[in-house]
C-alpha cells in the first residue's frame, strides 16, 4: 500500500500525462479515415505500452567512471587525493539515489562544487 506522501508524489509526477493522451488521440484521430485511423491509433497505443513497460534503472558505478572524473580535474592528483575523490564521488551518488536526484544536484562537477573541495590532507597546526 502506498502512503500519502508517495501518492503527492506519483500525482505530481503524473498528471499531465492524461492531457498529453487526450491530445495525441485527438491529434491522432484527424490523421486517417476508416480503418486507416484505428490502425494509427493502434500502433501508437502498442508503442506507447512498450515505451512504458521500460523500467529505469539507475547506473552502478565503476571505477572507469571515477577516473573519468577524476581526469577531468585540470591538475594530477596523488594516490591519496584519488582515494578521497573516489570516496566524494560514492558519497555524491549514494546521497543522490537517497534523494532521488542527480548527482550534480547533490554536488556539481566543476568550480562550483567539486571544484572547490580540496583534496589535500589535512596540514596540522
Amino acid at each position: 500500500m502506498l502512503g500519502i506522501e508517495q501518492i503527492e508524489y506519483a500525482r505530481g509526477d503524473t498528471h499531465y500525462l492524461l492531457y498529453i493522451y487526450d491530445m495525441m488521440r485527438m491529434q491522432l484521430a484527424k490523421l486517417g479515415s476508416g480503418t486507416e485511423k484505428y490502425r494509427v491509433l493502434d500502433k501508437v497505443f502498442r508503442q506507447s505500452k512498450e515505451t512504458c513497460l521500460i523500467q529505469y534503472r539507475k547506473r552502478e558505478l565503476r571505477d572507469v567512471y571515477y577516473y573519468t572524473m577524476i581526469r577531468k580535474c585540470k591538475e594530477t592528483h596523488s594516490a591519496a587525493e584519488v582515494k578521497t575523490l573516489k570516496l566524494i564521488l560514492k558519497w555524491r551518488d549514494y546521497v543522490a539515489r537517497v534523494e532521488d536526484e542527480s548527482p550534480d544536484v547533490v554536488c556539481p562537477h566543476g568550480e562550483s562544487g567539486l571544484g572547490r573541495i580540496d583534496l589535500a590532507a589535512p596540514v596540522r597546526g
